[in-house]
């Protein structure tokens, strides 16, 4: 079922397709707008329940907009690599109180050049034990082609998914920016309950994590990578970690903008000489993987004893930013 603009998707059965089972198009200049879809059933599709699809991006004016997904059980949409919701290349989307078990990639998924996307108040959990669980995510936001931007996440129920609760990542050089996860609950799951992860110089920013609960995830309840970010007010058995982001590759001048930890994996001897795009105030904290950086101590960095310093592995530097000089403050070593 292919949809266009206006009107309404009322209380369809849709089972069994060779493909997905309700589609929002979009293709030059022409896309699905202002709809609401309501109470159907998409089950055991091939790929998804409900999804966008925009063959030939030019324009946003090619993307489905102001779509609303409520009340819809979308399950065992497993045959294929399908997610219960898929949101690709889509703006203002709300999509809220769905039922999406046992699907495989994702209960919901916004994937890239997802624009103020709501997702709230969805059950996304697999239903099933042990190898008979297919659905690896709850909720998954992903930038790996295009950048995303303003995605809402809260008051969600993520449970006894194969790997995370809420996943959010970006890999390939691309954004994912302004992203709040708050008031959701995420337990049981395989690997995380909330996890972001940033691959081969993805970046995420502007991130709120806030008065989630997350208990019973087997490798951990939270564990974040993110620059500019809140944490606030979540309940958790096991460690909270921030991950920590290598600087650029053989880079002299590093950013450290947004961030306050950091890890130095260079391939190659490098000697970083200033670290840049600093805040007066801002500490940060740099982990080596080898022995190949080097702190040069000059005049905006201000070392212990004043002379250069080239940690080995697993050792740790801790610095703060004062008016224009970074300023040692621990080392581990």
């Amino acid at each position: 079922m292919s949809l266009g603009c206006g009107g309404r998707v009322e209380a369809n059965q849709v089972r069994t397709n060779e493909g997905a089972g309700i589609v929002f198009s979009g293709n030059a200049g022409v896309a699905s707008a202002r709809i609401a879809c309501v109470g159907n059933y998409c089950i055991d599709n091939l790929f998804h329940g409900i999804q966008a699809d925009v063959p030939s991006y030019s324009t946003d004016a090619d993307i489905p907009v102001d779509i609303t997904v409520t009340g819809n059980v979308c399950s065992q949409n497993n045959r294929g690599s399908g997610s219960g919701i898929y949101a690709i290349q889509s703006s203002r989307w709300v999509i809220s109180g769905n039922s999406c078990t046992d699907n495989v990639s994702a209960g919901i998924q916004a994937d890239d050049r997802s624009k103020f996307i709501t997702i709230t108040g969805n059950t996304c959990s697999d239903t099933r034990s042990g190898v008979s669980r297919t659905q690896q995510r709850g909720i998954r936001v992903i930038s790996q082609a295009v950048n995303n931007v303003g995605v809402t996440i809260t008051g969600n129920y993520c449970d006894n998914n194969t790997s995370t609760g809420i996943a959010v990542q970006s890999s390939g050089g691309f954004t994912l920016s302004t992203v709040t996860v708050t008031g959701n609950t995420c337990t049981n799951n395989s690997s995380w309950g909330i996890f972001s992860s940033e691959v081969t110089d993805g970046d995420i920013s502007n991130f709120i994590v806030a008065n989630n609960a997350c208990t019973s995830n087997t490798t951990q309840d939270i564990r974040l990578s993110v620059r500019d970010v809140v944490i606030s007010g979540n309940r958790y058995s096991t460690q909270l970690d921030v991950e920590y982001k290598s600087f650029p590759a053989l880079s002299a001048t590093p950013s450290v903008s947004g961030r306050t930890t950091w890890r130095a994996n260079n391939a190659g001897a490098t000697t970083i000489t200033a670290f840049n795009n600093g805040m007066d105030g801002q500490q940060i904290e740099i982990r080596t993987t080898n022995g190949n950086t080097t702190i040069q101590n000059n005049a905006s960095i201000l070392l212990k004893g004043a002379v250069n310093v080239t940690p080995a592995a697993d050792q740790s530097i801790s610095l703060r930013q004062e008016g224009a000089i970074w300023r040692e403050i621990y080392r581990s070593f």
